[in-house]
């Protein structure tokens, strides 16, 4: 009898996981940071293809000890985002919140990544509740180029571009804004 229930639950959350990575919130790998209303932040690791699939994954970010250098700080967090090698978004000014990192080159929409998440009822697991589009608040371009782009229907119409090795402390209208990015 037992068998039966578990299974009915894993078929429930396997049916859960599939609505969810339906709406742009899957992942390889879902860490949780907590119980109900834990402020763990969160990294969303996204790795672009030259084939244009991605792999996404999600996990914790400790905060580091306060060191006086924003980027030392951003970088000395345990943080699975290779250091210098990705574009950073943050949801918080001088590199601090979630953040969200790409790895390759692409243009992507950044309404289909879960920026937040919260527990809800007894899932084990969490449930997507922000997305990363108009939540861009800082960002550090690691090794590459490109432009961020408001506009919801053209994401070849670039507001704000980066070049290589800029920090951008605190984004502005259009990072605030931004719907797309477009990596090079």
């Amino acid at each position: 009898m037992q068998h039966r229930i578990r299974f009915g639950m894993n078929v429930v959350r396997v049916g859960v996981l599939a609505a969810l990575a339906a709406l742009g919130c899957g992942a390889d790998e879902v860490t949780d940071g907590g119980g109900e209303g834990s402020e763990v932040p969160r990294t969303t690791v996204v790795t672009l293809h030259p084939d244009g699939t991605e792999t996404v994954s999600i996990h914790d970010t400790e905060p580091a000890e306060p060191s006086g250098k924003v980027i030392t700080n951003a970088i000395s967090r345990q943080s699975p985002c290779p250091p210098y090698g990705t574009l950073e978004l943050h949801d918080q000014s001088t590199l601090g919140g979630n953040q969200i990192c790409f790895v390759g080159s692409g243009t992507v929409d950044l309404r289909r990544y879960c920026r937040s998440f919260v527990r809800v009822g007894g899932l084990p697991f969490p449930i997507c509740r922000g997305r990363w589009d108009q939540n861009v608040r800082s960002y550090f371009s690691g090794k590459y180029a490109g432009y961020l782009s408001e506009n919801p229907t053209s994401p070849t119409d670039s507001c704000q571009s980066f070049t290589p090795w800029l920090q951008t402390d605190a984004a502005g209208w259009c990072g605030t804004h931004a719907i797309w990015v477009t990596i090079n």
